[in-house]
């Protein structure tokens, strides 16, 4: 799973090289190595790590509360 996330974050930020964008990953407390992957290869990248899987809907809430554009 940690290979697809990391080949999509890598599309996204060369598409948003030149644009003022943010890039916010919520992690519903998944079981694999993504948080750590995120943290070692993308600066740019706002990882929330949730301590419980919330749901979808939820999850998408928070990143919204935390993102900073319109």
């Amino acid at each position: 799973m940690s290979h697809f996330l990391r080949l999509c974050l890598q599309s996204v930020e060369k598409a948003t090289v030149n644009l003022d964008a943010e890039i916010i990953v919520v992690d519903n407390n998944s079981p694999v190595d993504s948080c750590e992957m995120i943290r070692k290869n993308f600066d740019r990248v706002k990882l929330i790590e949730n301590p419980d899987n919330s749901g979808f809907s939820k999850g998408n809430n928070i990143g919204v509360s935390q993102a900073s554009g319109e």
